[in-house]
């Protein structure tokens, strides 16, 4: 058999102010000694715990109402507060309160709450997390600075994705693609900590080089990629909230849960593109900042300029420079 709404939302009350407050002894559908009464008196949720070694007891009252409780029910409620010596009482009303009743609980040192649970859709809340979501956009242009260091072969043969070349620290035992090195450097310890409109990372390495050809590896002096970035404002919800919400003051105090499945992993349609992306991203300290992964397979090569100019013996190998621009699919 299905039990009363009014049941499960005293239950949930007890519950909540469980988990809030470990040390204290929860107790629901209480019976306390009424000292002015005489008589036994029902209290919906209790509260006993001790400061310095006082005891001190807290009673709740939890009433699951569609419409606002009024400056009765706070009346009501006061003098049960007042019959068991309670140090404190809180009245908690789904349906909240109406103005006249906060004004009067605060007068009287009531406390009027709603108690909210993200699991339960009838009391859920909802509270909602800022965030700010930046991506790279446009066109990305790669700079990089060749320094032969020996004859190079007649033929060159390189894809026309540089994204798939092949670069390595080692002489070629092991290497790594210029995709790899630009999506790294995004995603790892060199991700941007300020981004603008237009941004620079440099990938170059110690003893970096560039394979040309066959086994033909050529030094570079120095590898940069530029791209530009977007950012939007948005928000996103807990999956896990259970808390108490003080109608007077509008303070929250909740145990939350956020789980891996809460943190979006697209940007979503209603986000809000900004307009200053570098301001936001200074300003705004009270959200979270997400910085979109990419992939190595993320971008391809659109347009190549590409030239070289052979080293020849005996003589100074000169500077070769090759820049590229390629688009997001």
């Amino acid at each position: 058999m299905t039990q009363p709404a009014w049941l499960d939302y005293e239950q949930l009350v007890a519950s909540i102010y469980a988990d809030l407050e470990e040390n204290a002894v929860v107790i629901h559908d209480d019976k306390i000694q009424g000292s002015e009464s005489g008589g036994e008196r029902q209290i919906d949720v209790s509260i006993r715990t001790s400061i310095a070694g006082h005891d001190v007891l807290i009673i709740v009252q939890a009433k699951d109402h569609e419409r606002p409780a009024d400056i009765s029910v706070v009346g009501e409620f006061l003098s049960v507060i007042r019959d068991v010596r309670a140090a404190k009482g809180v009245l908690i009303c789904s349906g909240g309160f109406t103005d006249r009743a906060i004004a009067y609980a605060k007068s009287v040192n009531v406390d009027v709450c709603t108690a909210h649970d993200a699991q339960t859709r009838k009391w859920a809340i909802g509270l909602t997390i800022p965030l700010l979501w930046v991506e790279p956009s446009g066109d990305v242009t790669l700079q990089m600075d060749l320094r032969p260091d020996k004859p190079q072969p007649e033929q060159i043969s390189l894809a026309a994705n540089c994204s798939t070349w092949l670069t390595s620290i080692d002489g070629g035992q092991s290497t790594m693609s210029l995709g790899q090195l630009l999506s790294d450097a995004w995603n790892g310890s060199n991700q941007i900590t300020n981004p603008k409109r237009l941004n620079t990372i440099s990938v170059t390495r110690p003893n970096l080089q560039l394979r040309l050809v066959d086994d033909y590896w050529c030094p570079v002096q120095s590898l940069e990629f530029s791209f530009p970035c977007a950012g939007w404002k948005g928000v996103f919800t807990f999956s896990q909230c259970r808390g108490i919400l003080n109608k007077a003051t509008g303070r929250l105090h909740a145990k939350v849960g956020l789980s891996s499945h809460d943190i979006p992993l697209q940007r979503r349609d209603d986000w809000v593109l900004l307009d200053n992306l570098e301001e936001e991203w200074s300003a705004l300290s009270d959200v979270i900042r997400i910085q979109q992964g990419v992939a190595p397979e993320s971008f391809t090569w659109a347009t190549m300029d590409f030239s070289f100019i052979p080293a020849k013996p005996k003589r100074a190998p000169r500077g070769v420079r090759s820049a590229g621009r390629k688009r997001r699919k």
